[in-house]
């Protein structure tokens, strides 16, 4: 993101950057970030450039229970492994920790099923049948698997919010529903999306070269005006020729009837 930033296609607003970031990208909300930089303007420049990316992640969970989840793993990283002070930046919560976790808490339900059934639990196909096109309550909320043992996943759509200087929700895809839904308003350089292709093109090849765009939409303005200007200009002297010929007529025949009245009164 920072060598669009110097070619200036993070800025533009002509252009949009998609990331797919399917294990940390939900939870990372300033990924711009580094804490071990030294140089803050590098932190600026990319916090600048983030503005035209968007992230594509699993989405993460708004219970109350995930979030207890997330605190939990987090003291776990700093005070078992050290983790900030290795590594030199605040732990993230991995999107793959909680699917393992409702991955262990599925086995389990499907064990417990197994065994209840008077199953053989070292029969694998007896324990991955009772996975199979069911759903239940994990620690990311309600969890659905398909006849074919796949799990309907959701994901988010995240954009970088000026307002608040982290990325946030817009929009989430719902694999269960297999609908996308929008959350809020997504945050656009310039307040629009931009165009499907830049005007110039992608290699400047639409453009005219030899000047800049804006000077040919000058010359081009240039142009429109003066047309207009000598189409009012010659509009209006019509305009006054006609006006001229109509007085002239006019006083002809007055002249005319003015004679023929002499005229007469003289014969009689």
């Amino acid at each position: 993101m920072l060598a669009a930033h110097e070619l200036g296609m993070a800025t533009s607003g002509e252009y949009v950057f998609i990331n797919i970031d399917v294990s940390t990208g939900s939870h990372a909300e300033k990924p711009w970030v580094r804490a071990n930089e030294t140089n803050q303007e590098e932190n600026e420049k990319a916090k600048e450039a983030y503005r035209a990316l968007k992230t594509i992640s699993l989405r993460r969970s708004d219970l109350e229970e995930y979030k207890n989840f997330e605190k939990r793993v987090k003291i776990r990283a700093e005070e078992k492994y050290d983790y900030s002070r290795i590594t030199g930046k605040e732990y993230e919560m991995n999107n793959f920790i909680s699917a393992f976790y409702d991955a262990v808490l599925l086995y389990a339900i499907a064990l417990n099923e197994t065994i209840a059934a008077g199953m053989d639990p070292r029969n694998g196909h007896n324990i991955t049948s009772k996975m199979w096109g069911r759903t239940f309550d994990g620690i990311t909320g309600n969890v659905s698997i398909d006849a074919n043992g796949d799990r309907y996943s959701d994901y988010s759509l995240l954009d970088l919010d000026p307002a608040v200087d982290k990325f946030v929700e817009v929009a989430y895809y719902s694999g269960a529903s297999n609908e996308l839904k929008k959350v809020t308003d997504f945050h656009w350089i310039g307040g629009k999306p931009p165009r499907d292709s830049p005007i110039c093109g992608y290699d400047n090849s639409k453009c005219p070269k030899g000047y800049p765009l804006h000077v040919y939409l000058l010359a081009a303005s240039a142009g429109l005006i003066l047309l207009l200007t000598l189409l009012f200009v010659f509009f209006w002297r019509k305009s006054c020729s006609t006006s001229a010929a109509l007085v002239l007529v006019s006083c002809e025949r007055d002249v005319l009837h003015r004679c023929t009245y002499f005229c007469m009164t003289c014969i009689y």
